[in-house]
């Protein structure tokens, strides 16, 4: 039996002699089957089904995808009593794993990738991307990582990564330019976190980190108003009469928050 860090035949279910015309059944069968709209109450683990399962479509379905995803497979091995070789194949199988997961980002193939690095993080404590690739590519590795996990949403991983770019660049300057686009990066994350929170403990969180980055006063003032709005949205009055006087008090000539200022019972000076 294969061991191996992700399996897109096991996923579809199919032989690695498959036709293409198998793997699409596959996918079809297993599309319908985990759908999240077909699985109510248990949306979260269907959609990482599904996303597992079309992207081992996406690659099985495509020939210069799946020979090159083919030539990462480890073949099938007996027991070697010496573990200094059994170390050595693990060693060169991470390798070719962490060179298609570089690949499958360079390619914006977001999920795949981060569905690699994942796995090789679990199988390996202390996992770490330069112990396989060069100093650059494990740079521009981390960078495309973090963006991937920025797209998906994932705020907290992405920031942990572009935070640990920000003290590798630091420490060994290599790109100069990434200090200044990593804290762009950074300054979308936590504005796009703090107007879309997912839980009310996000909030001072990021309003603690945002107080950090030299906003002007009237995108300050902005992101009051919209965490004005998303209090009044759950009735939370008091809060969103905060973030009012706050957005006010930061930007008195702050437009479009009349309505919230009636709502909250906030008397605006002209």
């Amino acid at each position: 039996m294969m061991n191996q860090t992700l399996d897109h035949y096991q996923t579809l279910q199919v032989e690695p002699e498959a036709s293409v015309e198998d793997i699409k059944q596959a996918f079809r069968k297993l599309a319908k089957q985990y759908h999240p709209d077909k699985n109510p109450g248990r949306e979260t683990s269907s959609e990482q089904m599904f996303r597992r399962i079309t992207t081992a479509y996406q690659v099985l379905s495509d020939e210069q995808r799946r020979v090159r995803y083919d030539l990462t497979r480890q073949r099938p091995r007996a027991e070697f009593p010496n573990s200094y070789l059994e170390r050595l194949r693990r060693t060169q199988a991470d390798q070719k794993q962490c060179e298609l997961m570089f690949q499958e980002l360079l390619n914006r193939n977001l999920d795949e990738g981060i569905q690699i690095y994942e796995d090789l993080s679990d199988e390996n404590q202390g996992f770490l991307i330069d112990d396989f690739l060069g100093y650059g590519d494990s740079r521009d590795c981390e960078f495309l990582l973090a963006e991937a996990y920025q797209t998906n949403g994932l705020f907290e991983k992405a920031i942990e990564l572009y935070q640990k770019l920000i003290d590798d660049e630091q420490e060994t300057p290599f790109f100069y330019h990434f200090i200044d686009e990593i804290n762009d990066r950074l300054s979308e994350i936590y504005i796009e976190a703090l107007i879309k929170p997912r839980t009310l403990e996000d909030i001072p969180v990021y309003l603690e980190k945002i107080q950090k980055l030299k906003l002007s006063k009237r995108d300050l003032g902005w992101i009051y108003k919209k965490l004005a709005e998303f209090y009044l949205d759950r009735r939370m009055t008091q809060d969103a009469r905060r973030m009012v006087e706050t957005a006010i008090d930061i930007n008195p000539k702050i437009t479009g928050i009349d309505n919230l200022c009636r709502s909250t019972g906030v008397e605006r000076r002209n």
